[in-house]
Order: structure tokens, then C-alpha cells, then sequence
């Protein structure tokens, strides 16, 4: 009897225990994403080990549900991602969770400031220098402050006072004195910053007003200005000839019929283009007047083709170029097919002869932004504009600006369509 009573006290105390681990799990919180990831902030192009990669951060939504005995709630919450791309395929070569933040507002959530040689430099609550192969933590803010204790207290604590700076290399700040001083990516070391090289950025020829402006390395120049992705006409470089004359090149306009009818002698500075319209694409010989200023022969303007760009322009690659592809030397158009919210846009490859070399639609409606692959041209946006903003899905597309080659990913997938 007494070998009966404790078996059944066992399975009794097994059972109970069973039930104790059933409920329990039950209990624990659960989460799930509520809405697509999206791309905060800009595009970053930047070397890893010698291979072009694409980095940016992702902002998803999710919902964490609390049990408890006789009740449950839910709490959101927004998860960012740091994800790094080969810069000629797309493909994913790393991602990592940055940070969780319970009812994150817009703006407080963390922020790339740019690459450096050694590492990357992020806004997670702090100063962070990530690995640009492993995104791993390599420096913190911290660390920063202990390797450099006689300047802890000059060191500000908000985000406004950091910048990467190209002609440094280096990440720059401006200590609570005013004074500029630059951080070692490697070691966490503070220098003052030279100063010089602020003085450069801007005609005011000041420190400050180049803190102010200087840029990063990495970010395209028109990330945040659709508009100033394109131009409506380019020069060529200028030649002389071999009698000694004036220099001359060709220029090239995308225009519309009104456009051309306005043109005059001068008519050779590039605008932006606007409007729904059809344009054309037109070229004409200029040369360098005395004063060492283009000028065309409005009389000598041809249209190369019937071939119409809606809404079309040329797409800039820095700030007085176009995106040039050699080989044969050609130029990428932006455009549309048609007119229309949801149409989506265009890229062409257009020889100097006014030839399309290939056309290819992106599959993106509402353009966010571009970054520049090197072989690739790499857009970020939407494939339609009438759908709730939240429920969107964000695609990136590498486009072969040789072949036309086209290659689709979600921004926060690894997997891809051609």
C-alpha cells in the first residue's frame, strides 16, 4: 500500500509540475511584426575589406503581448536594423539588431553618421563604432570617454554636435567649449581637429560654417532631393581643334517642343526639369566665346529621335556631372512610359548618338531615394502611392547600368527577382 500511495504521489507531483511548465509557457510574452520594414535614414556606400557595400538601417513595427493569469495587453514597439549589401549584387552580406524602442517617436531612433577608415560610426543612444564586415561593436561612446579622461566633460551628449567629415576621415565634434576635435575610429583617441580643412567647405571660409555643412563620405549627393537627382542638359567636355580655334564640345537638352522654340545663344545652363510633359532629346555643337562662356547656334539644334521621355531628365551623379557609363560613352535618362500616380519610372541608357542602348522599367512608383553602386545605379521606394503609407512594402532595386540588368529585394529580405 505504501508503494501504491507514493507512485501515486508522484505522477501527481509530475503532473502538477506538467501543468506548471504548460501555463508558464503560455504565459510568456509573444511578439510579431504589424507593419513592413522601411529604410531609415539615407543609403551608405563604404569599403569593406576592399568590397563596395551598401549599408542602411530598417525601422520595423512590432507588438509584444503580456499574459497574465486573467488578463492580457499588448505594448508596440520599433525595431532597427543595421543591414550591409554587396554594392554590385544586392545580396545580404550581414545584418544585425541594433536597438528595440517601446513607443519610439520619430527622430529618436538610432542614426548611421557615416563611414570611416576602420569601422562606422553610429547614433545608438551614444557613439557607437561598428565593424563594417561584422557590424559588430568595435568602440562605444563610453570607452571613449575612458580612454580620454582630462576632455570627458568637453564631450556632448547630443547627436547634433557629431559629424563625419570627408576631407578628415574622421568622425568630427564640437566640444561643450566650441572647440573642433576629431576621434580616432581605432583607438577612441580625441585630437583637435584641424581646422583648415573646415575652413574649405563653405565661401564664408570659417570653421564653423564648414562644421556646419562639411559632408560625409559615402552618401549621394541628392539623397534627400528627388528633384536634384536629374538636369534637363549637359555639356561635353570641351576640345580644341587642330587649327587653333575656339574650344568646342556637343550639348545635349532634354526639352519640350516649347523649350526649344525658346531657345537662345546662352541657353546652355542646366535646370531641373518640371512637369508632366513630354521631352525630347536635342543636340547642338557650342563653343567658348572670348570670355570663356559656352554659347549655341539656336538655328543648328537636331533632334536625334521621335523617341519621348515623360517627365524626363538626365540623372546627376555629383554635383556638376551626369552619370556617365562608358564604353560606348552614354548617359541614363530618368523617365516614365505614361503619365500617372502608380507609373511607374524609367531608366534608359542613351548613347551620344540619341540611340536608347536598353530601357528598364525600376517597378518603383514613388522614388525615395538613390545611391550610387559603382557599376550599379541603386533606388529605394514604393511600387504604388495608393496604398496606406504604414502597409507599404519598401523595395530596392540594383540596376546594371551596363546591361540594364535588373534585380528586386524587399529592405529587410534576403531574397530577390530579376
Amino acid at each position: 500500500m505504501r508503494k501504491a500511495g507514493t507512485g501515486r504521489v508522484v505522477l501527481i507531483g509530475l503532473a502538477g509540475l506538467f501543468v506548471t511548465l504548460v501555463v508558464g509557457s503560455l504565459l510568456q510574452p509573444r511578439d510579431w511584426q504589424t507593419y513592413p520594414p522601411a529604410i531609415s535614414g539615407a543609403l551608405w556606400k563604404a569599403d569593406s575589406d576592399g568590397q563596395p557595400t551598401i549599408y542602411y538601417l530598417t525601422e520595423e513595427q512590432w507588438e509584444k503581448q503580456y499574459f497574465s493569469r486573467r488578463s492580457s495587453f499588448t505594448s508596440p514597439f520599433a525595431r532597427y536594423v543595421l543591414i550591409a549589401r554587396h554594392a554590385e549584387t544586392g545580396e545580404v552580406l550581414h545584418r544585425q539588431r541594433i536597438r528595440d524602442i517601446k513607443n519610439a517617436l520619430i527622430g529618436r531612433g538610432p542614426s548611421m553618421l557615416g563611414p570611416v577608415p576602420g569601422g562606422f560610426w553610429l547614433w545608438n543612444e551614444g557613439l557607437e563604432v561598428r565593424d563594417p564586415k561584422s557590424l559588430a561593436i568595435t568602440l562605444t561612446g563610453e570607452q571613449i570617454r575612458e580612454r580620454n579622461p582630462d576632455l570627458a566633460d568637453n564631450i556632448p551628449t547630443e547627436e547634433r554636435f557629431y559629424k563625419v567629415s570627408e576631407p578628415h576621415q574622421a568622425l568630427l565634434f564640437k566640444g561643450l567649449d566650441a572647440r573642433f576635435f576629431q576621434i580616432d575610429a581605432r583607438t577612441g583617441k580625441i585630437s583637435p581637429a584641424q581646422e583648415s580643412l573646415l575652413e574649405q567647405v563653405t565661401w564664408q571660409k570659417t570653421a564653423e560654417s564648414g562644421f556646419t555643412y562639411v559632408r560625409p563620405p559615402g552618401l549621394f549627393p541628392f539623397y534627400q532631393d528627388l528633384e536634384g537627382y536629374v538636369i534637363n542638359s549637359f555639356m561635353t567636355r570641351p576640345e580644341r581643334d587642330r587649327t587653333g580655334g575656339p574650344r568646342t564640345g556637343q550639348w545635349y537638352g532634354l526639352l519640350t517642343q516649347s523649350e526649344r522654340t525658346a531657345l537662345s545663344k546662352w541657353s546652355v545652363r542646366p535646370s531641373k526639369p518640371y512637369g508632366e510633359v513630354s521631352r525630347f532629346l536635342y543636340r547642338v555643337a557650342y563653343q567658348l566665346d572670348d570670355r570663356n562662356q559656352p554659347e549655341i547656334d539656336p538655328a543648328r539644334v537636331e533632334q536625334l529621335s521621335e523617341e519621348r521621355f515623360l517627365e524626363g531628365g538626365f540623372l546627376k551623379r555629383g554635383a556638376r556631372s551626369i552619370w556617365d557609363v562608358p564604353d560606348p560613352s552614354s548617359s541614363l535618362v530618368l523617365c516614365r512610359d505614361k503619365l500617372g500616380t502608380d507609373s511607374p519610372w524609367v531608366v534608359v541608357r542613351i548613347g551620344r548618338d540619341g540611340k536608347s542602348l536598353w530601357r528598364q522599367p525600376t517597378g518603383i512608383a514613388d522614388l525615395d531615394q538613390i545611391a550610387d553602386g559603382g557599376t550599379h545605379l541603386i533606388m529605394a521606394g514604393y511600387a504604388t502611392k495608393n496604398e496606406p503609407t504604414r502597409l507599404r512594402k519598401e523595395l530596392l532595386v540594383w540596376i546594371d547600368t551596363r546591361t540594364g540588368k535588373r534585380r528586386e529585394f524587399s529592405v529587410g529580405a534576403t531574397s530577390s527577382s530579376i
